[in-house]
């Protein structure tokens, strides 16, 4: 006489289960980090960490459950796979499928080059040949060494070469006017704004040039690794560095403080405003969306591909760091990253036209 009660799983069909349940988890975990970076971003730790994580850490189970998936029927569950491969390949990673647009006859066109020379980490010779191979009209440089720009102007025949602090510019056409900000304030000490205005008297008209680099996570994020990534996670220590996170959420504030410094003053200016640099600000980033959110990003418009600018040297790059802003008076036609090193930051050039909204 059979037994009444419910059939017990096997081993087979609890391991399907398994697999399936993952499945599912996957792409709704990586929904969950997307909210996190967008969502609450620098303003929490943890989704700080995640925000500056090399983006194809978030890929490592994609391979495993779609094997796993293959021996499990129905296959339609390779479905969420499809689902996760979307999204980490387009929010989490920053894929773009767009590319250069067809420049409009008769617009004024203009171009301009951003790059952190890594306080000289390349020769004045190789950063002038980078320069000048890359034809631009006007470059912004950060993270200058106080004598380079002095070494670099013979070698740029037709530039205008000013310095300010850590920041360079170079440009083709006469720089009119420079504002240098007074500075931002956190937690009662003072902080430099970390950007630079320049009023370029450019054909077609004036223009503010924004160069800007913004207070890097580095020095917070060597404070959380300690004496190596790996010892501080099975130590324990990574999840006790309360000094290690305060230091994090202080780094953050002030770069926030220091964006916002800049996104205020530009929305004051009575000319076409461009806003490039070290922005220290990744894809996805809250401070980015919420701070400069008003701008145009080159590379988000018209780039090709992921765009990483960093790190250039010791690994593959796996962070978009480096950008070109534009408000409504500019039209992007050409984005893209210079493959050559100069520092360890790879250097971004954009092609524009002007669309005369301003004089």
């Amino acid at each position: 006489m059979p037994d009444g009660g419910p059939r017990r799983r096997t081993g087979a069909e609890r391991l399907r289960f398994v697999i399936v349940a993952l499945a599912v988890a996957y792409p709704a975990a990586l929904l969950l980090v997307i909210l996190a970076m967008r969502g609450v971003g620098e303003r929490w730790s943890l989704s700080t960490i995640l925000l500056y994580l090399p983006r194809a850490v978030f890929g490592l189970p994609l391979p495993p459950l779609v094997f796993a998936l293959l021996f499990v029927r129905p296959r339609r569950w390779l479905l969420t796979q499809a689902v996760a491969a979307l999204l980490l390949l387009f929010p989490i990673m920053g894929l773009k499928l767009g590319g250069a647009r067809v420049p409009t006859p008769g617009a004024q066109q203009l171009r301009l080059l951003t790059a952190n020379v890594d306080l000289g980490s390349a020769t004045v010779l190789e950063l002038a040949s980078a320069i000048l191979d890359a034809r631009a009209d006007i470059v912004c440089m950060q993270e200058a060494p106080a004598d380079q720009p002095y070494r670099l102007a013979p070698h740029l025949p037709g530039y205008v070469v000013r310095a300010d602090g850590q920041f360079i510019v170079a440009s083709k056409w006469p720089i009119t006017d420079v504002y240098l900000p007074l500075g931002i304030r956190h937690d009662g000490q003072p902080f430099g704004s970390n950007f630079v205005r320049y009023r370029i008297a450019a054909p077609g008209g004036v223009i503010d040039v924004y160069n800007m680099h913004p207070a890097s996570p580095h020095g917070s994020f060597d404070r959380l690794r300690g004496d190596g990534l790996f010892y501080e996670i099975v130590s324990g220590r990574l999840f006790v560095n309360d000094k290690g996170y305060r230091k994090l959420r202080d780094n953050a504030a002030v770069r926030e403080l220091q964006v916002r410094d800049l996104a205020a003053h530009a929305a004051t200016s009575p000319y076409p405003v461009l806003i490039a640099g070290d922005t220290n600000l990744p894809a996805g980033s809250w401070i980015l969306g919420h701070t400069l959110g008003g701008f145009r990003d080159g590379f988000v418009e018209v780039g090709r591909g992921f765009g990483y600018t960093f790190p250039a040297r010791r690994a593959p790059a796996w962070l978009r760091l480096d950008r070109v802003l534009a408000d409504g008076n500019f039209r992007f036609v050409a984005v893209s990253r210079l493959d050559v090193h100069v520092s360890k930051h790879f250097p971004v050039v954009a092609d524009l036209e002007r669309t005369a909204k301003k004089p």
